[in-house]
Parts: structure tokens; C-alpha cells; sequence
């Protein structure tokens, strides 16, 4: 019997989580949105929340291997993610499984780190699971942090990131995705090496795109995983994959979902048509180059060629927001920016981001977080 092509099953082999942002939860929630079949095998239980992980449950690795054998055995997937592996032994039975079933794609999402920076896998225990599923990885993906982690570096560029992903690549994967956020660049970018490949692939987002939320990085694995399933090659799902991981994180900014975090939410937007989040994006990108200069609306409007209230009902619609309120917002993250890392005083910042007077600065600061721009600084200087 024929597959119907979007519904075909991905099997995530990766440990639980609670509150459902990260782990096997969060990847049947993504895979089942994506319109493929999740299938599962768990590795860990975990005790955790946005605040981080509190207590971990390794299962045998016997029962992790006849759950893997039970799921490939009827459902044959052709695509399978491995996450949270703690173990040599269930890490080496993981291995003998691909070798036997012989997947057509493995995307690897090891947890070697938390979203708070908490290691997860002892060092001695890293160095089996990279040398067992490194090699039999399609893909890698890894946030920077992980990757920094691994190799004892640190990555503040792009050169850096190629450098550190290809470093990767020689430990015989097919391809190493690099998750590497803002390098100061006002765009959150990925990095992808392949082998066989000279020339790196840049993958980027001008905007408020917010990777912090919890569990990003296994709903863009998972992603990736269900696109590769259903006949994309890698580049195509990874350009997919973040196009939704990007629409998830604004669709949730102001569910206010986890005290420790925010939290992504899989729900049906099927309201935002594909034509509304490109204009959606490329406002936001207009707004990153040109903040600075124009505040005003209809600049923008005119820019994009659409009325404002056109334009006011698009950012309504994908981020529950108006024109002004994102302006105003990409105004504060500049001036925080500013407020905390640089030497200017608050004089020099208002004048250089367009207002006419301290005062008029100060009464603009105290709108957007309820503080002087003076008490503001105080308290991150303090913080530091």
C-alpha cells in the first residue's frame, strides 16, 4: 500500500520532558504538526521545567533496543532523530540498530548541554557517543554553546563558527549544523558544512527572532527530520524547518508559558498564509535597517509597497502586534544594548537614536520597562 507522501513516519529515539517545550514531547507535537507520524523510543525520564533539569531516570539499554526494534520492525521509517543519549551501552545499541535497519537519514541532536548551560553526559562518556553515532549521523545538529563544549573554544564569528563545524565534520558525519544565534550581525544564522563541500551554507533571519526558548533546538532537529522524510533534500528542510521554528517563536511571545522560560506552542496557525509571514519578515527586516532613521509607519508601509493599515493587520495577525509596537520594541533592544555595553552616556544614546531631548528619551525608557534609563543601567552594571 502506498504512503500518502506527508505522512510518513519519523522516529525520535530522545529522552522526556514534562512540560513538553523539549524532549520526545516536544518532538511528536512538531513531527504531527508537520504532518508526519511520530513514532518513539525514550532513553530518559527526566524530572525538569523551564528552570532547567532537576533529576534524570536512564532507562536499560536492553528496553531502549526493543523499543527501537518494535517501532522499525512495523513502521520501517526511513528518517530517524536521535536526541539525549547517557549511556555507552545504549549509545553502541543504537549504533548495531542503524547499522542493521539502515535508516536513509539520521539526524543527530545529542543533549550534551541544557538550555541554563548544564552538562548533561560525562566528559568520558562524550567521547564514546562521538566516536559510535557521530559517524552515522546524516546531520548534526548542535547550538553553539554544545559545539564550545565539545571542543573547549569559544565562537564569537561566523569564521569561527565554519572553523568549529568543520572541526566536527572530521569525526565522519555527513553534514554538521552549527545552531549559532546573533554574532553581532542584528540576524540570528546558522552555519551548515557538509562533506564534499567547500564552501559553507549561511542560513539567516534578520529580526527578533528569540532562540531562547526552551526546547528550540530539538523542534528544529525533529523538523529537519519530518522534512527529510518527506522527500526534501537537506537544504530544503532546513530552510523549512526554520521558517517554522521562527513562526512558533513568534506565535508565542505573549503566551507567557513557563516562569523559567518561555514555552513553544504547536497549535494550528493555518490564519497566517505563507504570503503574510514573508511580508511579516521582510518588515522586520526593513525595521533592522532602518529603525535608526524612520520611526514612522507609513516609511515602511511605502517601502513594501502596502497601505498601513494593510501592514497593521499583517503584524496583528502573525505577531499580535502593531507597526509601532515593533518598531519601538527593536528601538528598546538597541538601547539596552547600548545602555549595558558601551561607555555613552544617556545624553549621547538619546541623541543617537533620534530623540530630542533627554527628557523626552527618559519618558520613552520608563513607557517600554517601567525604569529610568539611569536606574536601568545601575542594576546591569551591577548584574555583570
Amino acid at each position: 500500500m502506498k504512503r500518502v507522501m506527508n505522512c510518513v513516519p519519523v522516529l525520535s529515539i530522545t529522552g522526556s520532558d514534562g512540560v513538553g517545550g523539549a524532549g520526545i514531547q516536544a518532538d511528536i507535537k512538531t513531527i504531527s504538526a508537520l504532518g508526519g507520524y511520530a513514532a518513539t523510543a525514550i532513553t530518559s525520564v527526566t524530572v525538569q521545567n523551564t528552570f532547567g533539569i532537576q533529576e534524570v531516570f536512564d532507562l536499560p539499554a536492553d528496553n531502549i533496543r526493543k523499543q527501537i526494534e518494535a517501532v522499525m520492525d512495523d513502521l520501517h521509517p526511513e528518517v530517524v532523530k536521535v536526541g539525549m543519549v547517557r549511556n555507552r551501552e545504549t549509545a553502541i545499541s543504537i549504533v548495531r540498530l542503524l547499522d542493521l535497519y539502515k535508516p536513509k537519514h539520521v539526524v543527530l541532536d545529542p543533549g550534551i548541554v541544557s538550555a541554563h548551560g548544564k552538562q548533561l553526559v560525562e566528559k568520558d562518556l562524550l567521547k564514546d557517543i562521538r566516536k559510535a553515532l557521530f559517524p552515522q549521523s546524516s546531520i548534526l545538529c548542535l547550538k553553539r554553546e554544545a559545539i564550545e563544549h565539545l571542543l573547549g573554544t569559544t565562537i564569537n564569528s561566523l569564521e569561527e563558527g565554519v572553523a568549529a563545524a568543520q572541526e566536527l565534520l572530521k569525526e565522519g558525519n555527513n553534514a554538521v549544523l552549527l545552531l549559532g544565534g546573533d554574532f553581532g550581525n542584528g540576524a540570528i544564522t546558522d552555519i551548515l558544512v557538509e562533506s564534499g563541500e567547500k564552501e559553507p551554507t549561511f542560513y539567516s533571519t534578520l529580526g527578533v527572532i528569540d532562540r531562547n526558548s526552551h526546547g528550540v533546538g530539538g523542534v528544529l532537529s525533529s523538523a529537519i527530520a519530518t522534512y527529510l522524510a518527506q522527500g526534501n533534500n537537506l537544504h530544503e528542510a532546513i530552510e523549512k524547518a526554520r521558517n517554522y521554528v521562527n513562526r512558533l517563536v513568534i506565535y508565542s511571545i505573549d503566551l507567557h508559558l513557563g516562569q523559567g522560560g518561555s514555552l513553544l506552542h504547536h497549535t494550528n496557525h493555518s490564519h497566517v498564509t505563507p504570503h503574510k509571514l514573508e511580508l511579516y519578515n521582510s518588515l522586520m527586516k526593513e525595521i533592522v535597517q532602518h529603525f535608526k532613521q524612520h520611526n514612522d509607519v507609513s516609511f515602511y508601509a511605502e517601502r513594501l509597497n502596502v497601505t498601513t493599515r494593510y501592514l497593521a493587520q499583517i503584524t496583528r495577525k502573525v505577531a499580535g502586534k502593531t507597526p509601532k509596537e515593533l518598531l519601538s520594541e527593536q528601538l528598546m533592544r538597541e538601547i539596552e544594548l547600548q545602555l549595558t555595553n558601551s561607555d555613552k552616556n544617556i545624553q549621547e544614546i538619546a541623541y543617537e537614536y533620534g530623540f530630542h531631548s533627554q527628557a523626552q528619551f527618559a519618558k520613552f525608557f520608563k513607557q517600554m520597562k517601567g525604569t529610568s534609563p539611569t536606574e536601568f543601567k545601575k542594576r546591569a552594571l551591577k548584574n555583570k
